[in-house]
């Protein structure tokens, strides 16, 4: 386990990360998603979705404050991702 994100549950590695991106902007809202993806086999976890309201210094995409919006959207796209489980027969 890397960062608190489990091993891929597809093909088991361990190069799993978080990404989040802008999906799209309505007025001063900017709309995001957050999800663990594996960079081996290209799984990816549930979406969090999540809106900041856009202001000088975006405050709420500072991932260095565990208060932010991005910080709590991380946060909930790891538990997710580690509460997706499959047994190994299952694995592809």
């Amino acid at each position: 386990m890397k960062n608190g994100i489990h091993e891929c549950w597809f093909c088991g590695s361990d190069k799993t990360y978080v990404d989040s991106h802008a999906t799209r902007l309505r007025g001063t809202e900017q709309n995001y998603i957050s999800q663990v993806r594996c960079r081996s086999c290209c799984a990816r976890g549930p979406k969090v979705n999540f809106t900041v309201t856009v202001e000088p210094g975006y405050p709420d995409l500072d991932r260095t404050d565990p208060e932010s919006a991005v910080s709590k959207a991380d946060r909930q796209a790891i538990e997710r991702w580690n509460k997706t489980t499959i047994t190994n027969t299952e694995k592809r």
